[in-house]
């Protein structure tokens, strides 16, 4: 079986109701692709080395499938 990650990116200002809902999204969109044994290995607020659209902060998320 092939390990992929994915790591995304969000906006630090999305609520935790807006962020849930992604994640449950995202979740069903690995499964739907058959995805197995889908891990979070990261789930921070953190600075970014580089500001994205002059945002200096992000929410970071890794995840294993």
């Amino acid at each position: 079986m092939r390990r992929y990650q994915a790591v995304l990116i969000l906006h630090p200002d999305l609520e935790d109701a807006a962020l849930d809902d992604f994640r449950k999204n995202f979740n069903k969109l690995l499964k739907s692709g058959k995805a197995a044994d889908v891990r979070i290995l990261e789930d921070e607020k953190r600075d970014l080395v580089h500001p994205i659209k002059k945002i200096p902060r992000a929410h970071f998320w890794r995840v294993a499938f």
